[in-house]
Formats: structure tokens, C-alpha cells, sequence
């Protein structure tokens, strides 16, 4: 098989299952290993074997993008988590360290605190 016929077949597997740019964008990658491999001094045909069946190398090729995006989309939600995570605990100790440091007569209101006494123990309170 000779790199034509090659990228000919992957082109068609890879258009089934993925956009014209994403399969545009791999076989240029296909072509320019074609160029290396020639350069090299190996035969179309042995970097054809060397890449195997264009059906498989297709779906070897599609299925570590697909897990690509799946991993870049937790590495996305694990970093989205730590970064509410650490802003949460930043708030927390802000305000709990402005909280500490105002005295309760510094208040806005100065509403004097009311005096509760408990009736519950009370002489009146075993009369009846």
C-alpha cells in the first residue's frame, strides 16, 4: 500500500466519526510522518505497516481524543472546585477575623442589650 491509498482510507474512517477540520488536521500530521519516514530512508509500504490499518489507526486516533476532552473537562472541574474551595476559606477567615476585631461598643446601632430575667423560680411563680 503506498501513502495515497493510505491517507485515502483514513480520511474516509476518520470523516465518518469526526469534523472535517479535526481530520484535516490529522492527516496533515499523516503526511508529514510520511515525509520523516521517507526522509529516513524507510519505504511507504513498511510505514504503512508501521502505522497499521488505517480502520484501526482511525479509531485509536478518535478514542484518545475523545478521552483527551473527558480528562481536560474533570482536570476543568477538579480545578473549578479548589478554586471555589479556597475562596470559600478565604472569606470565612476574612470575615471571621473582621468580626473578631470589632468591639461589641463599636456597633452602628448602640441598642442596649434588654435585661431578661428569668421568672421561672420565682416566689409568684409557685403561688399560682
Amino acid at each position: 500500500m503506498n501513502s495515497e491509498t493510505y491517507l485515502k482510507k483514513l480520511r474516509s474512517v476518520l470523516l465518518e466519526n469526526s469534523s472535517e477540520q479535526q481530520t484535516n488536521e490529522i492527516l496533515s500530521d499523516y503526511r508529514d510522518f510520511f515525509q520523516t519516514g521517507l526522509t529516513e530512508g524507510k519505504t511507504e509500504a513498511q510505514l504503512c505497516a508501521e502505522f497499521g490499518p488505517p480502520e484501526q489507526a482511525a479509531q485509536e486516533l478518535l478514542g484518545s481524543a475523545e478521552d483527551g476532552s473527558e480528562k481536560s473537562g474533570t482536570r476543568k472541574q477538579r480545578l473549578l472546585c479548589v478554586g471555589l474551595s479556597v475562596l470559600a476559606l478565604l472569606v470565612y477567615a476574612t470575615f471571621s477575623f473582621i468580626s473578631s476585631e470589632i468591639p461589641l461598643s463599636a456597633s452602628i446601632f448602640r441598642v442596649p442589650a434588654p435585661r431578661i430575667v428569668p421568672r421561672l423560680f420565682t416566689p409568684e411563680a409557685f403561688r399560682g
